[in-house]
């Protein structure tokens, strides 16, 4: 918070170690974890919770609207072994607050992000996407786009109650995102982890009691 409202860098604690995401001493994670991933760039976080999970789980939803990185994530999953490609599903689409078409800035690879430039992209809501899915644990790293989604995904997160990596630095107003989480459920904990210098990669998870370690 004294960084955000003062710039001061020194009150920064230093970058957590360990994986990014999928935190061990934060929550526990089942062998049937439905994975949604938002900004899924170009398979980063799929091939990490690969590792981790192995085949020992459900589903994985990857959502990325630049066209780019959609075809490097669509190769990635194309060299998968069958049994695993075939629970994974690759929408090419941006989320947010209302499904409509947008324009987007592409071409920066992971900083590619939604106001103005020359490409239309469609604009999904998770609550529309994943209507009849079971999530377990979402994931969100889109350039901004974060509170916006999170308001398209109310009806999801109160039914399902899933765990929540949200990223939490592209806007100085992102932190208050965790206000929105608690407003739609209030049955969540909060943690706050950067995991890269200067307060870079700050992720706020959000997790369930019978969840949490």
């Amino acid at each position: 918070m004294k960084f955000r409202l003062q710039g001061d860098f020194a009150t920064l604690p230093p970058p957590v170690e360990g994986p990014i995401y999928f935190r061990e001493e934060l929550f526990h994670m089942g062998e049937k974890e439905t994975l949604v991933d938002c900004g899924a760039f170009d398979g980063d976080t799929l091939d990490l919770f690969l590792k981790t999970k192995a085949s020992s789980f459900d589903r994985i939803i990857a959502i990325e609207p630049d066209p780019d990185n959609f075809a490097k994530l669509s190769n990635l999953v194309n060299t998968l072994r069958i049994e695993i490609r075939n629970k994974i599903t690759l929408y090419q689409a941006a989320t947010g607050a209302v499904q409509e078409r947008v324009k987007m800035e592409i071409g920066s690879g992971p900083s590619s992000h939604l106001g103005g430039g020359e490409c239309e992209v469609e604009c999904l809501t998770l609550d529309s996407v994943l209507r009849e899915v079971p999530a377990t644990f979402i994931k969100m790293d889109i350039e901004g786009s974060e509170l916006a989604t999170l308001a398209g995904a109310r009806e999801l997160i109160r039914r399902e109650t899933p765990i929540l990596a949200i990223s939490a630095y592209h806007r100085q107003s992102d932190l208050w995102n965790i206000l929105l989480i608690h407003e739609i459920n209030p049955g969540y904990s909060f943690y706050l982890r950067p995991h890269m210098l200067e307060g870079w990669d700050l992720v706020c998870y959000a997790v369930r009691g019978d969840r949490r370690m």
